[in-house]
């Protein structure tokens, strides 16, 4: 028997109603109440935060969620809501691509003018230890190999290093760094966790979180004449790094401000694989500066220099390290 027209169009239209009024599944609403928490509680901005609107419209665009995925809008709103530009929501997949990425390159080394010896510190986002360890001894065997009777300073260029793990770039820096504190976290309660070098280790208060492989390396010549070189491509770690260099002997910083992300953040596993990672604390240097929006350098240069600016290398010529 055929339809009207009209009947069909009105069983398509009560199907729609039907469809969009479809309640949030207990299962989404458990899963978006429990992030939604964990956001709340740890993160480092959570004090300005209006919880309860931000809370309401987080659920009003979840509303008829079914599953954990169908509720990652309302989480991500929450997220932006801190305003610390650094916390983020990571899928299942992004998770599991995440360690794959590791580092774009691995550290690497040249000499420039024969006696300044160039070290390139790039990006690492791994987080298993073995991996870790690998690239903070691949790091150190660059300051060993450019070691030499005639190297009279250093460059530490942060300039593409757009953040990941501090803690192999510390600990494979280890030769450069004085030992002992080198900076510190500090939360949204002024509490503080330092950062230490120690023999070839990076550690977090009592937490050893790196260490080189073998015998760490010294130096031929103790404290030597260091350049820092910053960019607005140096970026969380890459900040945390150029933070563990303020108040080094002999080093002084050269180029351009830094992206403005030198806070910490915590990660925070969800049951569906998802992660969200949280700004929970600010960088801070070992006089106890605090950096929440990046780090200016001593020396300002061109963006387009190329190679190593020329303000850096006449101040490392200059030094009594390097004077004929």
């Amino acid at each position: 028997m055929r339809r009207s027209t009209a009947f069909i169009v009105a069983v398509l239209f009560h199907v729609g109603v039907v469809a969009q009024s479809k309640e949030m599944s207990t299962p989404a609403r458990e899963y978006l109440t429990k992030a939604l928490d964990l956001i709340q509680q740890n993160g480092l901005y959570r004090g300005r935060v209006e919880w309860e609107d931000v809370r309401a419209r987080a659920f009003a665009e979840a509303i008829r969620a079914q599953t954990p995925a169908d509720t990652y809008v309302g989480i991500r709103l929450a997220l932006a809501a801190l305003g610390d530009r650094h916390s983020t929501f990571q899928t299942p997949d992004s998770v599991a691509t995440m360690n794959q990425r590791a580092a774009a390159s691995p550290p690497s080394g040249s000499m420039v003018d024969g006696r300044l010896a160039h070290v390139v510190v790039p990006h690492f986002l791994n987080t298993e230890r073995s991996v870790i360890a690998g690239y903070a001894t691949t790091l150190q065997n660059v300051v060993r190999s450019l070691d030499s009777s005639t190297t009279c300073g250093w460059i530490i260029d942060l300039r593409q290093n757009d953040g990941g793990n501090m803690w192999p770039m510390l600990a494979g820096l280890g030769p450069l760094l004085s030992e002992g504190a080198i900076g510190s976290f500090t939360d949204g309660n002024g509490n503080s966790a330092t950062w230490f070098s120690e023999n070839g280790a990076a550690r977090l208060g009592r937490n050893e979180l790196v260490r080189v492989a073998g015998t760490p390396y010294r130096l031929r010549n103790p404290n030597p004449p260091i350049a820092v070189l910053t960019s607005a491509r140096t970026i969380s770690s890459g900040e945390a790094v150029a933070i563990a260099f303020r108040g080094n002997p002999n080093t002084r910083s050269f180029g351009q401000r830094t992206q403005g992300l030198s806070t910490a953040n915590g990660t925070f596993k969800l049951s569906d694989g998802a992660a969200i990672v949280l700004t929970q604390a600010i960088d801070a240097d070992r006089s106890g500066k605090v950096y929440e929006d990046g780090v200016s350098p001593d020396v300002v240069t061109e963006a387009s220099e190329a190679g190593l600016p020329a303000a850096a290398r006449q101040w490392l010529l200059g030094q009594p390290a390097c004077r004929p």
